[in-house]
């Protein structure tokens, strides 16, 4: 049979893997299915992070060329800071000073479902009617809309925010106590939680819910009509 120019042969319509090839190796020639050449090519240049691949044989060999480190990190989640990734704690913890401020306002990113706000000997300069601590959206305050329980202040009471403490009557005491706001999907959230005020030894607990009218982005704790002037606030978000 005489010799064609590869350039005079027609082109292929189809191509399937099982179709076969010639090939030459070592002066002999032979031939090989495209899923050969294919698995052949792979294995001789691995295709590199640069060009959309991992540059590596395994998946965990590819898991380790694409993450960050993880020597010494067991235990800890992959998190983004909003622009890169790295192996933490999906817990941020954040203590506040309750001095000279008539509110605290904490930012909630997207990503919480639940936040966690303790009070520790926090106290108020002076008398104030009930401190509340009040969902966001857009920055803005919500203050109505709460709907709940609070066994120092009676049922179904339309909270201007969620229930912290009562009318706080004198400078001389301070507020001791945890509450949990959730996220129960979409943009309703659920407050439970009790505190004790040590200057009437009076102890509280109470339940809320508010449907927000649109996504949630801080939480804003309110000192009532006072300010707080000492102890810590921490919040918690997970």
């Amino acid at each position: 049979m005489a010799d064609i120019k590869i350039s005079a042969l027609p082109a292929a319509t189809a191509v399937t893997a099982a179709d076969v090839a010639p090939i030459v190796s070592g002066g002999v020639t032979s031939k090989a299915t495209g899923t050969q050449i294919v698995t052949a090519a792979l294995n001789a240049t691995k295709v590199t992070i640069a060009q959309g691949g991992t540059g590596q044989g395994t998946a965990a060999a590819a898991r380790t060329a694409l993450l960050p480190a993880q020597t010494g990190l067991a235990g800890t989640a992959l998190v983004t800071n909003g622009t890169d990734v790295s192996f933490g704690s999906a817990v941020t913890v954040t203590s506040y000073d309750a001095t000279s401020a008539a509110s605290i306002t904490h930012s909630i990113p997207a990503w919480v479902k639940r936040v966690t706000v303790s009070y520790v000997g926090v106290s108020h300069a002076g008398a104030s009617p009930a401190a509340v601590a009040q969902l966001a959206v857009g920055g803005t305050a919500i203050t109505t809309g709460y709907v709940g329980v609070a066994n120092q202040a009676g049922g179904n009471t339309p909270f201007t925010g969620f229930f912290i403490s009562a009318n706080v009557t004198s400078a001389t005491g301070s507020i001791n106590g945890m509450f949990e706001v959730l996220n129960l999907g979409g943009n309703l959230w659920q407050q439970n939680g009790q505190s004790y005020r040590t200057v009437d030894d009076l102890y509280s607990s109470q339940i809320c819910y508010l449907q927000a009218a649109g996504v949630v982005n801080a939480i804003i704790l309110t000192a009532g009509s006072s300010v707080y002037d000492s102890g810590k606030i921490v919040v918690t978000m997970e």
